[in-house]
């Protein structure tokens, strides 16, 4: 799959800069899609996620209340924005440390369903940000990818064509 993290600027701030995924030719990010997508049927929580990512690239931060952490395999950082239990959309994501997060996309998750694997584009979504979380690190061992002297940036070459 050939895609590239892209920092969203318009989100970043002086507390935490905030990057996404393109995938391919696509002109926007498969955050802004998941905005898209769901907006017209989920409207109150896109405005939440959407200002819920704003204040914590410029107010508080990637801190740990924000997140349910350990949403992927043990060590790759893959989380998901925090969801009231009355809320119906779920966002996948990487989070490092309170500088950094890279937001993927999501979906519906009806509260009937205990677990991403009972719904095929929640999985779909955290399976591909295990999988970005898994590139990334392989580029920082090769010291292809780093992090900027103040951890709020990425450096380096960030765009990927890796075959799965």
């Amino acid at each position: 799959m050939k895609y590239q993290l892209v920092k969203l600027k318009e989100v970043s701030g002086k507390k935490a800069s905030i990057y996404s995924i393109k995938i391919g030719d696509d002109t926007s990010s498969i955050f802004e899609q998941f905005l898209e997508e769901y907006y017209e049927f989920f409207t109150e929580e896109i405005d939440e996620i959407a200002s819920k990512v704003h204040k914590i690239g410029h107010r508080y931060g990637a801190r740990n209340q924000f997140f349910k952490l350990k949403e992927g395999r043990g060590g790759d950082l893959v989380m998901a924005l925090y969801d009231h239990p009355s809320k119906n959309l779920r966002v996948y994501g990487i989070r490092y440390a309170t500088t950094l997060i890279i937001l993927g996309s999501g979906g519906h998750k009806p509260k009937h369903i205990r677990s991403l694997q009972e719904d095929e584009v929640l999985l779909e979504t955290n399976v591909l940000m295990r999988q970005v979380s898994d590139d990334i690190l392989a580029r920082m061992r090769e010291k292809e990818i780093w992090f900027s002297g103040d951890d709020f940036d990425l450096h380096g070459n960030l765009k990927f064509d890796e075959e799965y």
